[in-house]
């Protein structure tokens, strides 16, 4: 139970902290909670582009998580991921372009600013699909 409200409250921080663009040039893995692999679809939606795409969740955590998208917008982008009922405001902090034509661009997400709600729902997913 202890470790549950302490992961939370963890996440609910994490979230709200500035990401600093240099830290992609560190070259080490960046994640504050364990990822689980999970294969759902998601929906991604850039307003400052003002364009939606859809896309495929690759792995999840408390903290963000990874997916892949056809579309290529760059770091430091808000977006809005949406997958099931839950809608998640996320800040794009890596991407792998797509090799080839018929690929699709690999990001990785931090979530931003999430509420407990949001946090109590993700987990509950985490632990359906892990």
């Amino acid at each position: 139970m202890f470790r549950g409200i302490s992961e939370l409250f963890l996440a609910h921080k994490h979230s709200r902290e500035a990401w600093e663009p240099k830290q992609a040039l560190l070259g080490k893995d960046r994640r504050v909670f364990q990822r689980v692999a999970i294969q759902i679809p998601c929906q991604m939606d850039n307003q400052f582009f003002g364009l939606e795409s859809q896309g495929s969740t690759v792995n999840l955590s408390l903290g963000g998580m990874g997916l892949v998208a056809p579309v290529s917008w760059p770091e430091g982008s808000q977006v809005k991921v949406a997958f099931g009922t839950l809608v998640l405001n996320g800040l794009i902090v890596y991407r792998r372009d797509a090799a080839a034509l018929n690929e699709e661009s690999r990001y990785g997400i931090k979530f931003q600013k999430l509420g407990l709600t949001d946090l109590l729902k993700l987990r509950k997913l985490i632990k359906e699909k892990s």
